[in-house]
């Protein structure tokens, strides 16, 4: 019996090291939680839209907002002093696109206009895939911004003219892009925080466009779209 026993004692290591190992334990590491947490956030700061409300102000009663995708009017609680100018004569009901916030199902808060027009803006007008684009109040010329190109049209029917995208550089309330056009002459984008009219849509945009093509200068209004560069 104690020989037996001594011969398990002896045996006890062996038999331990042959048992399985034990399941690796699968966790993040500390780089890659770094690395999708980053993720998270370039996305969440590329689809920040220029406009957190959008719909059709109406001027009576205090000031009414239907916001797209509803059907019921919401009581503007507060609304910016400069935006309050733009629409206070407005018509029946004007589109707005601006910064601003919902509150509960049956109040907003309008704060900076974006845009705001009659008939040649409305819920379905295209904010989606660009960070800028512009166009002409005295001449039918046309400029998107994305990050794959800067696109420019100086008339209808024109072939555009392409030029890679590279980040415009920010002074105070100005956007600036220059680059060779491939021909040997510069091509510019001026962007001015300054209220554009544009009489030709019956809108006001919160950015004042100047272009410069060669020897050409190009003038009129641009606005920000939900992709943020």
């Amino acid at each position: 019996m104690k020989y037996r026993n001594w011969l398990l004692f002896a045996l006890f290591p062996l038999l331990a090291a042959c048992e399985a190992p034990p399941a690796p334990v699968t966790t993040s590491s500390p780089a890659a939680v770094a690395d999708d947490a980053g993720a998270r956030a370039v996305a969440s700061v590329i689809a920040r839209p220029a406009a957190d409300v959008r719909g059709y102000f109406e001027a009576r009663d205090g000031g009414l907002f239907t916001q797209c995708g509803e059907t019921s009017r919401r009581r503007v609680a507060s609304i910016a002093e400069q935006t309050q100018t733009v629409l206070k004569d407005a018509p029946g009901a004007r589109f707005v696109a601006a910064r601003g916030v919902l509150r509960g199902s049956d109040e907003v808060e309008i704060g900076e206009i974006e845009v705001t027009g009659g008939d040649a803006w409305n819920c379905e007008s295209r904010f989606d895939q660009f960070f800028y684009a512009a166009r002409g109040t005295d001449a039918p010329w046309t400029l998107e911004v994305t990050g794959a190109a800067v696109t420019f049209t100086d008339a209808p029917g024109s072939p555009p003219l392409l030029l890679p995208y590279r980040a415009f550089e920010k002074s105070g309330d100005q956007w600036r892009f220059e680059v060779d056009n491939g021909t040997g002459d510069a091509f510019r984008i001026a962007l001015v925080g300054q209220a554009c009219v544009d009489r030709m849509t019956d809108s006001v945009h919160a950015l004042t466009a100047t272009i410069v093509a060669g020897d050409r200068t190009y003038r009129g209004c641009a606005w920000r779209g939900e992709l943020e560069p």
